[in-house]
């Protein structure tokens, strides 16, 4: 998968937010990060991509892509995940159809 830019990056933390948000919307429980995360697991395994992070770390992972990580000063940092991860995200907003025509179209 090619690098993505700061606008590919924030279009795919968009979907994210708003599948988690509908996720939990639509369940009788709260959903949680751990739930979106195993279906960001299961859109690598269709996909045939491999993923470098498990249940214990990936759906914290998960959450400070699209959350960011909040620092002692009160800012948030955002951190790029490794190009598998990314690409698992990108399939599972893709296959959800959460993602802007033109970059569903580019493969991001």
């Amino acid at each position: 998968m090619e690098e993505l830019t700061d606008q590919q990056l924030t279009q795919l933390r968009d979907a994210l937010r708003a599948y988690y948000r509908d996720h939990r919307d639509s369940l009788a429980w709260d959903a949680t990060w751990v739930d979106v995360f195993v279906e960001v697991h299961a859109a690598a395994e269709e996909n045939g991509i491999t993923l470098d992070v498990g249940l214990f770390n990936g759906p914290e992972r998960l959450r400070q892509f699209v959350e960011g990580k909040l620092e002692k000063d009160g800012t948030r940092t955002f951190q790029v995940p490794q190009p598998s991860f990314l690409a698992a995200v990108h399939a599972l907003v893709t296959a959800c159809d959460l993602l802007p025509k033109d970059q569903e179209r580019r493969g991001t």
